[in-house]
């Protein structure tokens, strides 16, 4: 072929490819190879599911996109498409339903495109009676067989995401309301608070800071010498409830911390019954008893639920 030829042919070659027009090409032993009519791309929409519902539904859907108009309408399932799916963790835990810790089933399955645009599938989501937030599990697909005509492909990061939506209330935080302390008449006494965890069993570490409050009572950081007015030492920290190990125990089974001030002797000076106060405040995973709220500079409504002493 001269030069001449040669450039003539491509020359038109590229017109044809501006066009959208693809010209059938020939394989090693002189047969027509089919020609690549376009890409099929797999996409999947997140799907979420109420706990409770007890089944997820996860549909696919399956879109094609061609390089031009004539492969349009060869989409006839003559060779089926054929998409493996499986379960994976995120967040959610697979296991049998009824057992700890179980949120869902795992599947491992397929769905064969004959023509069609989309299929869905179903699977069992588990119901229990455990605080566990919103969590979720996805679907790791792959392409085994595809149209001869066809390019296939996955989106990357567009695996199938399942979220299931808890139905459980939050646990509830509250701490003995009220406890009388004998004031000493030397040393120290303890005022010991009862902070409970109740309603439903907490999968997730719960916590909530505690602090003392003074009310008539003076509060400081170490017992009074005679001419000194302390009736109780400060005290603050955090309280850690963590999941129980046995997620099935029944939510009547008490889960208990204590929180104990010291309370100080001042014999020496004649007062009557004084008062202070410990509250709870910033619950994770959980929520506090009806109380009240507080206010500071840096927190002007800080929601609280309060313990008070009665020092006599």
């Amino acid at each position: 072929m001269s030069l001449k030829v040669l450039r003539s042919s491509l020359y038109v070659m590229g017109v044809l490819a501006l066009l959208g027009i693809h010209l059938p090409s020939a394989t090693a032993q002189g047969t027509q190879a089919p020609p690549y009519l376009g890409t099929i791309q797999l996409n999947f929409s997140q799907t979420k599911v109420v706990e409770g519902d007890g089944t997820a539904i996860v549909s696919v859907q399956l879109t094609l996109a061609f390089d031009n108009q004539t492969g349009a309408g060869l989409w006839d399932g003559n060779r089926p498409l054929t998409v493996n799916f499986t379960t994976r963790n995120r967040t959610a835990t697979a296991g049998t339903c009824g057992t700890g810790g179980a949120d869902y089933v795992a599947l491992s399955s397929f769905f064969q495109f004959t023509g069609q645009l989309s299929q869905t599938t179903s699977m069992q989501v588990c119901s229990d009676e455990l605080s566990e937030g919103d969590e979720q599990f996805e679907l790791e697909f792959t392409v085994t067989e595809s149209h001869p005509n066809y390019g296939v492909s996955i989106q990357t990061g567009r695996n199938g995401i399942v979220t299931i939506t808890d139905d459980e209330p939050l646990p509830a935080l509250s701490i003995t309301p009220t406890i009388q302390v004998a004031e000493p008449s030397s040393g120290t006494a303890s005022a010991t608070f009862t902070v409970s965890l109740s309603g439903p069993i907490n999968q997730r570490p719960v916590t909530v800071d505690f602090a003392t409050a003074p009310g008539t009572a003076a509060a400081g950081t170490t017992c009074p010498r005679l001419t000194e007015n302390v009736d109780y030492l400060t005290k603050a920290g955090t309280l850690t409830f963590s999941p129980p190990s046995n997620l099935l125990q029944s939510p009547q089974i008490p889960r208990t911390q204590r929180v104990t001030v010291s309370v100080c002797s001042d014999r020496n000076r004649i007062e009557g019954p004084e008062t202070f106060f410990v509250n709870l405040t910033r619950p994770v995973n959980a929520t506090l008893t009806a109380g009240g709220t507080v206010t500071s500079p840096t927190t002007p409504k800080l929601s609280v639920t309060r313990g008070t002493a009665t020092i006599n």
